[in-house]
């Protein structure tokens, strides 16, 4: 998996602030900030580069580690890793509220914390991480050279990563209904990224420049997965995952 992400450590003891980030960064990945409470916490988040959020549940200040994170989720919903003590049970009950990818007890040791890490990413990437207030609209306003435009995100075949937009390859109905007839597809002025992460369950990341909708797939053969109208190749490593997504009715 790419380290190419941002992670947030939200924690009020510098030192071993200091030491994540040190360790981290050995690791690969890169660090957006370190935050020791609440405030610096929301300031970094509100930049809009954080991808995970590592985050002590005692933190300096009126606002704990949960509080934090339920307003981080406001922001952008990210995977949230919790470093812990020896939580009460009540505790531990409004930590679930917020999905998080995984609890770390303390002293954290860097191998384990790095594949958390990683778990988490690929847990989000294919669409495992709980998010009750995600929206799924069928009506996605999108903008264009032309202004915005209302897609049916049913009606998105699949979408693939342009430089800092996205091209949605669109059924014959859709593209009729914009007028479309130049062309299969609709470049947004939105990146792949971005775009991504407000479609709803039924799109499954089959690489990295490419999302499909699997209620357009309409057969996977040995390489290739068979969409209506278009044919992807399957990256390497992708057709298990691919398949998991369907229920599979054996011979």
């Amino acid at each position: 998996m790419s380290k190419d992400r941002n992670i947030l450590i939200v924690e009020d003891d510098l030192l071993l602030a200091t030491d994540i980030k040190k360790n981290l960064k050995i690791q690969g990945w890169k660090i957006a900030g370190i935050a020791k409470n609440y405030e610096s916490a929301m300031s970094i988040m509100k930049k809009g580069n954080v991808d995970l959020a590592l985050i002590d549940i005692k933190l300096d200040g009126p606002e704990d580690g949960i509080m934090t994170a339920t307003e981080l989720l406001k922001i952008k919903w990210i995977p949230i890793i919790y470093i812990t003590g020896n939580a009460p049970y009540e505790v531990k009950q409004r930590m679930r509220e917020t999905y998080p990818s995984a609890f770390l007890q303390k002293p954290l040791r860097v191998r384990e914390l790095s594949t958390q890490i990683d778990l988490a990413f690929n847990n989000y990437d294919e669409g495992l991480t709980g998010n009750p207030e995600r929206k799924e609209p069928e009506l996605l306003a999108l903008p264009t050279k032309d202004g915005l435009v209302n897609i049916r995100s049913s009606e998105i075949i699949y979408v693939k990563a342009a430089t800092k937009s996205t091209n949605l390859f669109l059924t014959s109905s859709e593209l009729q209904r914009h007028s479309i007839s130049n062309s299969d597809s609709l470049l947004v002025s939105v990146k792949f990224g971005r775009l991504t992460s407000q479609l709803p369950p039924v799109f499954f990341k089959l690489g990295r420049s490419e999302t499909i909708n699997l209620n357009h797939v309409k057969k996977i053969w040995q390489e290739s997965v068979h969409l209506t109208s278009h044919v992807l190749t399957i990256p390497e490593g992708r057709r298990e995952t691919l398949i998991k997504r369907f229920n599979l009715v054996e011979r």
